[in-house]
């Protein structure tokens, strides 16, 4: 990064130029931009005071729609507005927060996140007391799989070809097919998507 006093006055300089008011004061002539977006699909890898950077930041000038793109020490530097909001709430984050969770890509507040945290919790623990469930039980079905836990089925090579033939096999009996619908259970649990079973188990 190189001395941020040049970089300041680079900035300076080069605002003015894409200003109204080209000779007003430093304070006047920022309250002539706004920040508008990080946009996406720009090959541009300088600010205009000529450090480079890899969070872009778009400002416009909202007497003559002058557009510019800068850098997050700019940004910040210069006081320009920064609205940012959380993803999941829209609440708007103070400005220096804002534009540090901009730089980051982290848009959701500390409550979602917390909120968020919380729900993947109880339904990790829940996925985890169906697997230790599911993976106590035994197939009732004769062949193969007669009497093996779940668990010790899936680490059979060909184990999503038999479960294939099985389905068909015993479609009509219903106590069998109540064994092998919680086996499909037990492994959509595990990650499993059994919806195909010709092209094979996908996780």
């Amino acid at each position: 990064m190189g001395d941020p006093i040049s970089a300041a006055i680079k900035f300076m300089i080069e605002l003015r130029k894409m200003s109204v008011c080209p000779e007003a004061c430093d304070k006047h002539v920022v309250a002539e931009w706004e920040y508008i977006g990080n946009p996406e699909k720009i090959e541009v890898t300088k600010c205009i005071c000529d450090t480079p950077i890899e969070n872009l930041f778009l400002i416009e000038n909202i007497l003559n729609g002058n557009r510019a793109i800068i850098g997050c020490e700019c940004i910040k530097r210069w006081n320009i507005e920064c609205e940012v909001s959380c993803d999941t709430c829209k609440k708007k984050f103070p400005r220096n927060v804002g534009i540090r969770r901009a730089c980051t890509g982290n848009l959701i507040c500390r409550k979602c996140k917390a909120r968020q945290k919380k729900i993947e919790k109880e339904e990790e623990s829940w996925r985890e007391q169906r697997i230790r469930k599911f993976a106590k039980w035994t197939m009732f079905a004769p062949g193969i799989w007669k009497d093996l836990p779940f668990h010790s089925i899936v680490e059979h090579e060909n184990w999503i070809k038999d479960l294939l033939i099985m389905n068909l096999e015993y479609k009509k009996d219903n106590s069998i097919k109540k064994s092998l619908a919680a086996f499909h259970t037990y492994c959509s649990h595990l990650g499993y998507s059994l919806e195909d079973e010709e092209e094979g188990p996908r996780c």
